[in-house]
């Protein structure tokens, strides 16, 4: 397996063109609402990447929320959030174009966790935890707020077969916020968004910081 480089080596921005001028299409990984994802491969570079091919016409809401991602990810740069190196956009669709993330998400990863020994489930538990914290506290410093925080939306970057080194990425950021510097020592006014069963209590009464992303990851 040839995995793409870690590190951004420029700016992220929209690009010119036609993205699939650029990347070549290899194979569907993934659908939804949204659209699709692609695995891709650079043209020129052989670098292989994601592409999320989001339609505009499904609803406006979208659109929106994708834009948002792109905005939230252009900002951010740490090991254990997923990187977007920019995005492309024509009549029907946007583009992110972002880093492959081959070990599948971490909900997944928790059932075949189940079948290993204790001791074992303990210590790779505690390993994925503390990157999650570790890009979480990465996030807030930046007074950005994920909101979504569950384990669906934390993938793994390569497959830990024998679960001994998890390399967790925590992904999604469509419903993301910046929070000001005053809220980020409390709480701000905020729109409703996230998954029923992983948001803090304070989110239903349209008030979020950083102790609700704890309290979803916890």
């Amino acid at each position: 397996e040839r995995p793409a480089r870690r590190y951004r080596d420029g700016p992220v921005c929209k690009r010119p063109g036609c993205v699939w001028d650029a990347y070549e299409r290899l194979q569907e990984i993934g659908t939804g609402t949204f659209g699709k994802a692609y695995l891709c491969r650079h043209r020129l570079s052989l670098e292989d990447r994601a592409v999320k091919a989001v339609k505009k016409v499904r609803t406006r809401v979208s659109e929106k929320d994708t834009m948002r991602e792109a905005a939230m990810l252009q900002r951010l740069d740490h090991p254990h959030v997923v990187r977007l190196f920019g995005w492309h956009e024509d009549a029907a669709r946007l583009y992110l174009v972002m880093e492959v993330l081959q070990g599948g998400t971490l909900q997944g990863a928790l059932v075949d966790l189940q079948k290993r020994t204790l001791a074992q489930r303990e210590e790779w538990s505690r390993k994925v935890m503390r990157q999650v914290i570790e890009a979480m506290s990465y996030c807030h410093s930046l007074r950005v707020i994920h909101k979504d925080l569950k384990d669906e939306n934390v993938m793994l970057l390569h497959r830990d077969t024998h679960f001994q080194n998890p390399f967790a990425v925590i992904i999604d950021l469509g419903a993301a916020e910046t929070s000001s510097m005053h809220a980020m020592g409390g709480q701000q006014q905020t729109q409703v968004a996230g998954t029923p069963a992983t948001m803090a209590p304070e989110v239903w009464n349209d008030h979020v910081g950083p102790k609700s992303d704890v309290w979803s990851a916890g």
